[in-house]
């Protein structure tokens, strides 16, 4: 992806406007380099954000490298389709993506209303 901040946008909306597309992933422009700008392009076209995401991908990439804490990827939804931002190194992305594979079913189901409140629900028991 390109690293100039209209490119990006352009490239976003146009995924986003995609009626079949439910997920949309950016790969690089994460990191510290002033050209490295994809979570302040992307940010500005997401409705919501959901940071457990972000969380989770920087949390499990320090088992792997400690300057996975660098990447500075957002994720979030705009008209019910995720996107998420994944750092440029190839084994990176692999890893995020090992990471994402259990969540993301349920998310995008969740996005889409195919899931029912009672899949939700937990039961705590009293002491």
């Amino acid at each position: 992806m390109a690293d100039e901040d209209h490119e990006i946008r352009a490239i976003l909306r146009r995924a986003l406007e995609r009626e079949n597309a439910h997920l949309i992933i950016t790969s690089g422009g994460t990191g510290f380099s002033p050209r490295d700008i994809t979570p302040e392009s992307t940010r500005l076209l997401l409705q919501k954000l959901t940071p457990g995401i972000d969380e989770l991908l920087r949390q499990s990439g320090i088992n792997e490298t400690p300057y996975a804490v660098l990447s500075r990827g957002v994720s979030g939804i705009t008209n019910n389709k995720l996107v998420i931002n994944l750092p440029g190194n190839p084994q990176a992305v692999i890893s995020n993506l090992d990471v994402l594979k259990p969540i993301l079913p349920h998310a995008l189901r969740s996005l889409n209303e195919q899931i029912e409140d009672t899949e939700h629900q937990f039961s705590m028991s009293e002491k």
